[in-house]
């Protein structure tokens, strides 16, 4: 029975092109984030650009001016050969938390007396009512 690796070494065509340049792109990636915590994400080689993605502007600015470095550590780890540029993008990560329920503010004393006057006022309305249940929060 054959390991899964081996199944995927065997494959050829445009499946077996796809899961090199995957794997190529992954090496990339763990080269440049080496030393970095910005989370660099490397997206492919469009002519001569190295495609790069990170989650904050700051983070783009650094590596624009670490341009030459990043780009010769590469060359000289035999990643890539004719790559002369990079082209970065912001991609911010959203957190999908959701947002806690708001407690309401308990109201003043002399907030809490008004309403009650007024509610007394207009008892038999529903706008009493209203003010009743705000006075009692």
């Amino acid at each position: 029975m054959k390991l899964i690796q081996d199944i995927i070494n065997a494959l050829d065509g445009p499946t077996g092109d796809a899961l090199d340049r995957g794997q190529k792109l992954k090496e990339i990636e763990a080269a440049i984030n080496v030393d970095d915590t910005a989370g660099i994400k490397v997206h492919g080689i469009k002519g001569n650009k190295l495609l790069l993605s990170v989650s904050h502007a700051g983070f783009a600015t650094q590596l624009q001016y670490r341009q030459f470095a990043v780009l010769s550590r590469l060359h000289h780890a035999g990643l890539i050969a004719n790559v002369n540029g990079i082209k970065v993008q912001v991609r911010p990560e959203y957190s999908r938390k959701t947002p806690k329920l708001r407690q309401p503010t308990p109201i003043s004393a002399t907030s809490r007396a008004h309403l009650m006057a007024q509610s007394e006022v207009l008892s038999g309305s529903d706008l009493g009512r209203i003010f009743r249940r705000l006075s009692e929060r």
